[in-house]
């Protein structure tokens, strides 16, 4: 499977023809509008669009600065799925599912494997070990059992519709303004709830409170800017909210199993989940 992560600027436009079918899963709060065989898509974080192989596609981005994770299905992945999942896939409906534009609803799993798959190939630099080959399965099974569920008049619910307008519209907030100092204390105001009812829905639904969601997605960003080497690691302990280097090198070691330094010197992280 081929992956890329586009990032844009709002009004960005990016063409992709590829041979290949391609998925288009918007990160995080990133919405993109997606012109494809005549037709125009808006794909958000509730949904992902596949791209018949061989069409041309062009992507532009809304939001002020947007993430898109571009996956590659290819034959050989196709026929990787119907084999596995023999008795369960059918090979003429996936090449026909596989044929024409889908938007389908972005799933919790669905959501969960393609940011590990990033993740995977992108941060630990890893392709064609066991993981990045079951997740590229799991992600291309989706596809067909999402359209097999459509035939049948069993839409399943997207991540958006899993989740209460509260916590969507916290997490929307959160992620809009990760590095702002004060991005926690305006929860209840952009919530308009009691700070109370903010925490008690957010661990309910998401299984963490705000705060230490928040401690993660900084790590995560963090990990992304010593890869980037633009910047030192005291500069980016700042940027993601850490005063002391010493609680900044603790927490990056507790989530990732390296150093800071070992990061930004290309040394692939042991995906601990601790935050």
């Amino acid at each position: 499977m081929h992956v890329k992560l586009v990032v844009a600027r709002a009004g960005d436009r990016v063409v992709l023809s590829r041979a290949a079918g391609t998925l288009l899963l918007p990160l995080d709060t990133s919405v993109v509008e997606v012109s494809v065989g005549g037709s125009a898509h808006l794909v958000d974080r509730a949904s992902w669009l596949v791209v018949p192989s061989g069409a041309r596609a062009s992507v532009t981005n809304i939001s002020p600065v947007g993430r898109t994770l571009v996956l590659g299905v290819t034959p050989a992945l196709r026929r990787k799925v119907v084999e596995t999942f023999h008795g369960e896939v059918d090979d003429a409906a996936f090449t026909r599912y596989l044929g024409a534009p889908q938007l389908l609803p972005r799933t919790t799993w669905v959501n969960e494997i393609a940011h590990r798959y990033l993740f995977e190939r992108a941060v630990c630099e890893k392709r064609d070990n066991d993981a990045t080959r079951f997740l590229e399965t799991e992600i291309a099974k989706e596809i067909y059992f999402l359209c097999r569920d459509r035939e049948r008049d069993r839409e399943r619910s997207s991540i958006a519709r899993g989740e209460s307008e509260l916590v969507e519209r916290a997490r929307a907030h959160l992620e809009a303004h990760l590095f702002d100092v004060d991005v926690l204390q305006a929860l209840p105001r952009v919530c308009r709830a009691s700070a109370s009812t903010v925490l008690r829905a957010f661990k309910k639904e998401l299984g963490d409170a705000p705060l230490p969601y928040l401690r993660k997605r900084r790590l995560d960003e963090s990990l992304l800017l010593l890869k980037s080497k633009r910047h030192s690691v005291g500069e980016v302990a700042a940027m993601v909210g850490y005063g002391s280097f010493g609680a900044f090198s603790a927490a990056f070691r507790a989530r990732f199993g390296i150093r800071p330094s070992d990061a930004r010197e290309g040394i692939a992280p042991r995906a601990k989940s601790a935050g």
